[in-house]
């Protein structure tokens, strides 16, 4: 069917974003180089956002304390202070969740607002962890290699058809689970994988198709959700096409829907943005003045885009159409040893 492409109605950004960087919960998880994994989170309601970790190579030189400081001598929870951009509160305090596990390395992070549950995956071996708000007690949802699942980066929840989606990075699959038992729904491996691939990253529209992206060969999948059963994945999009408006492929890598007609995606590389047409696959790079939006994950809430680096939370408002945005802000704070993913939970 044809595409409303209009943006949704929302707050002003000035009111969105207080509450969602400075007076709601921000909820991120890190790891240190021996593979500690920690979840930081500010203050009480409304909107919060979520982020976690990469690999030990990459958080060597960033890392706080070693994993059996943490594990054994700190406390659960402790507070720091989050950097938020100028005009905010900058006092809210964190605290911080110790997911369970040695090598936990947290890459995705998604939310229930059905159950309040968040499920938070692991880089180095598959597991995905389950935690309610407000106590985050982390518990062991997908044991780690089940379902050959060896890796787990991005996740998305669908809420309506009670499913989890797992980007399976090197495992080059693509696994649906039911979100509320963790029954196996399906499993897809992306054709045509090699040495390369990495699937990095999915985000679900409201008809339930789910479209996940590949890092390492630029191509985006989609898998049918919108049946009872979950249907089978295609290769969606793929660079082989004319329709890259680069120089190059596009290292497709946090992908969030908007709801109206439209994929947003950014590069690895060069954190740049990316608005596509789902009816026509028609690809447009947003105009952010050259300003990198994020590297990593992405949420959206209307037209506030939330984008992550390993040291920030970036925020962009874009317009209704989503072809170009301004870089308004950012927040970081010291638990940020590596981050890599954002949610927001309403």
């Amino acid at each position: 069917m044809p595409w409303p492409h209009t943006a949704p109605t929302r707050s002003l950004p000035t009111r969105l974003l207080a509450p969602v960087l400075a007076c709601a919960l921000l909820l991120a998880a890190c790891s240190d180089d021996s593979g500690e994994s920690t979840a930081t989170t500010t203050a009480p309601d409304a909107e919060s956002t979520t982020t976690s970790t990469a690999p030990a190579a990459e958080s060597t030189t960033t890392s706080t304390a070693p994993a059996a400081e943490s594990t054994t001598s700190a406390p659960a929870t402790e507070a720091t202070t989050p950097t938020v951009p100028a005009g905010l509160p900058a006092d809210a305090p964190t605290r911080v969740v110790v997911l369970p596990g040695d090598r936990v390395y947290p890459e995705g992070v998604a939310f229930d607002a059905t159950t309040g549950r968040y499920f938070v995956s692991s880089s180095e071996d598959g597991t995905v962890f389950s935690a309610s708000l407000p106590d985050d007690a982390a518990t062991e949802f997908l044991a780690a290699g089940g379902d050959g699942r060896t890796n787990a980066l991005g996740m998305a929840v669908d809420e309506d058809r009670r499913r989890l989606w797992i980007a399976g990075g090197a495992s080059q699959t693509v696994f649906a689970y039911d979100v509320d038992t963790g029954e196996l729904l399906a499993a897809h491996p992306v054709p045509d994988a090699d040495a390369g691939s990495l699937v990095n990253d999915i985000t679900v529209t409201d008809d339930g198709d789910a479209f996940a992206t590949n890092s390492g060969t630029s191509q985006i999948y989609r898998i049918d959700g919108s049946d009872d059963a979950v249907g089978a994945l295609e290769v969606w999009l793929d660079p082989a096409g004319p329709i890259i408006p680069t120089d190059g492929p596009i290292g497709h890598n946090g992908i969030v829907t908007t709801g109206t007609g439209y994929l947003l995606t950014v590069d690895t590389l060069t954190q740049r943005l990316f608005r596509i047409d789902i009816e026509t696959k028609e690809i447009v790079e947003v105009d952010t003045g050259g300003v990198g939006v994020g590297l990593d994950g992405l949420a959206l809430d209307g037209t506030m885009l939330l984008g992550v680096t390993p040291a920030s939370v970036v925020t962009t408002e874009l317009a209704e159409d989503y072809a170009t945005g301004s870089v308004i802000g950012s927040t970081t704070d010291e638990s940020f040893t590596f981050a890599t993913t954002v949610a927001l939970i309403p």
